[in-house]
C-alpha cells in the first residue's frame, strides 16, 4: 500500500470510527465486529474445503474435519448439511436422512429438502423424491442443480411435460452443465420428443458441439432402455 493510500485508509477508518462513536457505539465494538466477520469467513472457507473432500470421494476425512469444525465453532446449518452429505456419500441413508431433516426448518431449508429428495431417490421412491425436490425448488427457484434433480424425478415418474419444463429451466440457467444437457437428451430420446432438439438447443452457436449432441441423442434413441437415465 502506498503512503498516500495508507493515509486515505487511516482517515477513512478514523472517520468511520468517529461516525460510529456518535451513535454510542465504541471503536472497540466495531473492531470486534470486524474480527467476527473475519472469523465467519474463515469458517466458511473451512466448510468449503470439507465440501471439496466429500466431492472428491473422501467422506471419512470430511467427517473428521466436521468433528473438528463443530468442536471449534459449534454445529451450523451448513455443517449439518455437509455431515448429511458425508453420510449419504458413505451409503448410510438413515443417518443422511436424519441430518437433512434437521435443517429443513433452517434458513436455507432448500438444502434439507433436496437432501431428503436424494435419499428418497436412492431408495427408488421417485414419487416421494419429486415431492422433496419440488419443495427444494420452491425454496431456491434459480438453483439449477435442484431444478435438474426435480426434472429427473419427474421423468422417472413419467411426467414428461413437467420434466422437460424443469430441465429446460436448469439448462438455460446453467448452459454449460454437462449433466443437465445429458438429462435433456435422455428425456427427449425416451419420451419420443426428438423433434424438440432444434428448439431447445437453438442458441448453441458451436455447430460441431451441437452435432455431437445430436449424435448422442440418436444413440440414446437406438439404445432404448440401455441408454443412460437421469
Amino acid at each position: 500500500m502506498t503512503p498516500r493510500r495508507l493515509v486515505r485508509f487511516t482517515v477513512a477508518i478514523s472517520a468511520l470510527l468517529g461516525a460510529v462513536g456518535c451513535q454510542s457505539t465504541s471503536g472497540d465494538q466495531l473492531r470486534a465486529s470486524l474480527v467476527k466477520t473475519d472469523t465467519e469467513r474463515s469458517q466458511e472457507l473451512y466448510l468449503s474445503v470439507i465440501e471439496q473432500l466429500i466431492e472428491n470421494g473422501k467422506a471419512h476425512a470430511a467427517m473428521a474435519h466436521l468433528d473438528e469444525y463443530d468442536r471449534l465453532n459449534g454445529a451450523s446449518p451448513r455443517s449439518r448439511k455437509l455431515r448429511a452429505d458425508a453420510w449419504f456419500a458413505m451409503g448410510d441413508l438413515g443417518q443422511a436422512e436424519k441430518g437433512y431433516q434437521s435443517i429443513t426448518e433452517a434458513r436455507n431449508s432448500g438444502f434439507g429438502q433436496h437432501g431428503l429428495g436424494r435419499v428418497a431417490a436412492a431408495r427408488g421412491n421417485w414419487a416421494l423424491a419429486s415431492t422433496y425436490f419440488e419443495q427444494a425448488v420452491r425454496a431456491q427457484p434459480t438453483n439449477a442443480h435442484f431444478l435438474n434433480d426435480f426434472g429427473c424425478a419427474l421423468y422417472r415418474t413419467e411426467r414428461f411435460d413437467e420434466a422437460e419444463f424443469e430441465l429446460r429451466k436448469a439448462l438455460e440457467l446453467s448452459p454449460l452443465d454437462a449433466e443437465v444437457t445429458n438429462n435433456i437428451l435422455v428425456l427427449l430420446a425416451k419420451s419420443g420428443r426428438t423433434d424438440r432438439f432444434s428448439s431447445i438447443f437453438a442458441d448453441m452457436t458451436d455447430t460441431a458441439a451441437r452435432e455431437t449432441l445430436r449424435s448422442r441423442l440418436a444413440s440414446y434413441v437406438r439404445g432404448g432402455d440401455k441408454a443412460g437415465t437421469p
